[in-house]
C-alpha cells in the first residue's frame, strides 16, 4: 500500500546499482529501467529472465515501448505496479495488490553512490533529416541545451596567444603534453583532436576542460612514428579529428585504464596500428607514419565534402552514419559550439568513407532515435576527471561512450561505435 514518486530514470531489479530495487525471486538481477526523454516515460526490459510487461503484454527483451500512460500497468516478473500519474519530469507508482496510501519514497533514498554507477540524462534530442555525402549520413541532432559555461576552443586560445601546449619537460613523454592557460577564460580540447609539432603529432584521450591562469598535463596518444624531436617550439590544433575506428581504439582502450588504474591511458599499439592500416589502405605514403600526411593527402576530398556536409542551423551535435551503420554521436553543449567543431568533427569520417567501400546510407531518423534510446538505458560510471567538470563513461552493445559535465551542463558528450566490417 505504498506510492512511489521518482524524478529521475528508474532502474528496477533485485540488487545493486539499481534505485528501485525489488526482493522478489521473478525478478531478475537488473531487470528494467523507465526514463523520461524530456517529454515522454518509456520502458525497456533489460534481459530479463521472468519478463517485462506492460498491461499484460510482454515487452521483448532489449526493447523500448511507449510513451506511458497514467493507468498502465507495468509488471516486473510477478510484481505489478499501476502508473498513478506522469507530471512533468516525474512519475509516481503504486503496487497493484492491496488499497494504496499516500505515503511517498523520495527515490534518492533507494540510490547508491559506492558503485560510482548512475544514468546519464542527454535531455531532449530532435533527430534531424540526414545530408548526405557518398555513404556518409549525417544527421543533425536539435538539442536545448545553450549553457552558460563559458571558454574558449583550444584552437581560438592558441590563436590568442593565451595558451601554448608543449612537451611536459627537456625530453619529452609521449602519452602527454603540457597545457599553460594564461587567460581568464577556461579552454575546451577535445578528445580526438590533433595536435601537431612538438617531438612528435598527438590526439587528445578524452575531452578536457582547463581551468583559468592553470598549467595542466594532457592525457594524448601519438600519431606519427620515426619522429621524436623537436621540429616546432609548441604543438598546435590542426583542426582535424580522427575518424570513429581510431576512437573506438582510443576511447575503449581509456576505458579499460580507467578501470583498471584511474588513467586516461591508451593502448599506443594499436593506435599506431590505425593509422599505418588506414595509411596502407589508401595508398598514402610517409616517412614519419604521421596521420597530418593522410589528411594533407585528400585535402581536395576533404574540401568538397565539406562542403557537401554543412552545418546546420541551430543543431547542438550529429549522429553519422557510414553504409549500413551509425558509427559517432557528438552533442555540444551550445549550437555556437557545434557550429565551430562541425567540419573537424567530420574530417577523420571524411577519411574513413573511401575506405568503406558503400554506395548510400539507407539509415533512417528512427534508427538514430533507437541507439539515443539505448545509450539512455546504459550504466554510467563517474571517472577520474582532468581539468574541470566530472567525466563519465559506458560500455554496452560493441559501442563506447563518454561525456563531460560542468556546472550541471553537457560540455562535450560522445560515442562511437565498432565497426562491422571495415575495408
Amino acid at each position: 500500500g505504498r506510492i512511489w514518486s521518482f524524478q529521475e530514470a528508474i532502474h528496477v531489479g533485485r540488487l545493486l546499482p539499481s534505485n528501485f530495487r525489488l526482493e522478489a525471486s521473478s525478478v531478475s538481477r537488473t531487470h528494467a529501467v523507465i526514463w523520461n526523454d524530456g517529454n515522454d516515460w518509456w520502458l525497456a526490459d533489460r534481459g530479463s529472465t521472468n519478463g517485462t510487461f506492460k498491461n499484460g503484454v510482454q515487452v521483448e527483451k532489449q526493447r523500448v515501448v511507449g510513451p506511458l500512460r497514467e493507468s498502465d500497468v507495468v509488471q516486473f516478473g510477478k510484481v505489478a505496479f499501476f502508473i498513478e500519474s506522469l507530471t512533468g519530469p516525474g512519475t509516481t507508482m503504486l503496487p497493484c495488490e492491496g488499497k494504496p496510501q499516500t505515503h511517498k519514497a523520495d527515490s534518492s533514498s533507494h540510490r547508491t553512490e559506492t558503485t560510482g554507477e548512475t544514468a546519464l540524462d542527454l535531455g531532449p534530442v530532435r533527430v534531424g533529416k540526414p545530408t548526405q555525402y557518398k555513404s556518409l549520413a549525417v544527421f543533425p541532432l536539435f538539442t536545448e541545451n545553450n549553457s552558460s559555461v563559458k571558454y574558449l576552443l583550444a584552437d581560438e586560445a592558441v590563436k590568442m596567444g593565451v595558451v601554448t601546449v608543449g612537451e611536459v619537460s627537456k625530453d619529452g613523454n609521449v602519452p602527454e603534453l603540457r597545457v599553460e592557460n594564461r587567460g581568464d577564460l577556461q579552454v575546451l580540447f577535445l578528445e580526438g583532436e590533433e595536435l601537431r609539432g612538438s617531438k612528435q603529432n598527438r590526439i587528445l584521450n578524452t575531452s578536457v576542460l582547463i581551468p583559468a591562469r592553470s598549467s595542466i598535463v594532457i592525457p594524448v596518444s601519438c600519431v606519427e612514428q620515426n619522429r621524436w624531436e623537436q621540429n616546432c617550439e609548441h604543438s598546435s590544433p590542426s583542426l582535424t579529428m580522427v575518424g570513429s575506428h581510431m576512437r573506438y581504439t582510443l576511447k575503449n582502450s581509456v576505458y579499460q585504464s580507467l578501470r583498471k588504474y584511474g588513467r586516461h591511458d591508451s593502448d599506443q599499439g594499436s593506435v599506431w596500428n590505425d593509422v599505418k592500416s588506414q595509411q596502407e589502405t589508401l595508398g598514402v605514403y610517409s616517412p614519419t607514419s604521421s596521420m597530418e600526411d593522410t589528411f594533407v593527402a585528400f585535402e581536395e576530398q576533404l574540401s568538397e565534402a565539406r562542403r557537401g556536409l554543412p552545418y546546420v542551423e541551430g543543431s547542438g551535435g550529429l549522429a553519422v552514419a557510414i553504409g549500413p551503420q551509425i558509427v559517432c554521436v557528438d552533442l555540444l553543449d551550445k549550437p555556437s559550439t557545434c557550429q565551430k567543431v562541425w567540419d573537424r568533427l567530420l574530417s577523420g569520417l571524411i577519411i574513413e568513407e573511401k575506405m568503406a567501400g558503400q554506395s548510400t546510407s539507407a539509415l533512417e531518423i528512427a534508427d538514430v532515435e533507437t541507439l539515443l534510446s539505448e545509450t539512455r538505458l546504459a550504466h554510467w560510471e563517474q571517472n577520474t576527471t582532468i581539468g574541470e567538470g566530472q567525466e563519465y563513461r559506458a560500455e554496452f552493445n560493441d559501442k563506447t561512450a563518454s561525456a563531460l559535465r560542468v556546472e550541471g551542463a553537457l560540455v562535450h558528450f560522445s560515442l562511437v561505435t565498432r565497426l562491422v566490417e571495415r575495408r
